[in-house]
């Protein structure tokens, strides 16, 4: 696989968020985004959609389904290695934190009149984004990591494919 040739300031920031995560002293997490008011991982990749498609010339399906795939590693992510355990249990308080406020709001806010008009393309939305508590809250250095770690994990996973592929097992 070819060596990536990631952007110097990219890396620092990788690099400073890794510090702070793996400190000797005093590891932290980094802000939850809900907490500090930059949108997290999943509103990023919402908000470039129709720009990644004007782009590219993709379309509408195609871009969904490759926000679905790293959303979908996001969220596995948050449950495995890819993290400490520090960060899953601070990232998972927050994303409940966030779910119940978000179910509140809705609750509190519906009016009789507004019970039956809720389109199937609003409840389609809403059940993706309830799917995706982790992503909803991680911030964007979350994203940069997993995209770095990215080549090696693929490589890995490759490499256990010839293993099985040359009847080894």
């Amino acid at each position: 696989m070819d060596e990536i040739k990631w952007p110097l300031r990219l890396l620092q920031i990788l690099r400073n968020h890794l510090e702070q995560v793996d400190h000797p002293h005093e590891p932290r997490t980094l802000p939850i985004a809900a907490k500090c008011g930059q949108g997290g991982v999943l509103a990023f990749l919402t908000d470039v959609d129709d720009d990644v498609r004007r782009r590219t010339g993709a379309s509408e399906c195609i871009t969904a389904c490759c926000r679905g795939l790293v959303l979908d590693m996001i969220e596995q992510c948050c449950t495995l290695l890819f993290l400490s355990s520090k960060e899953r249990r601070v990232i998972n308080m927050a994303a409940v934190q966030r779910e119940k406020r978000v179910v509140a709001r809705g609750v509190g806010k519906r009016r009789r009149g507004d019970q039956g008009e809720t389109t199937e393309e609003t409840a389609i939305g809403e059940t993706d984004n309830s799917q995706r508590k982790c992503a909803a809250v991680l911030p964007l250095e979350y994203l940069l990591r997993l995209f770095v770690a990215l080549p090696s994990l693929l490589a890995h996973y490759d490499k256990l494919g010839g293993f099985y592929d040359a009847g080894c097992v």
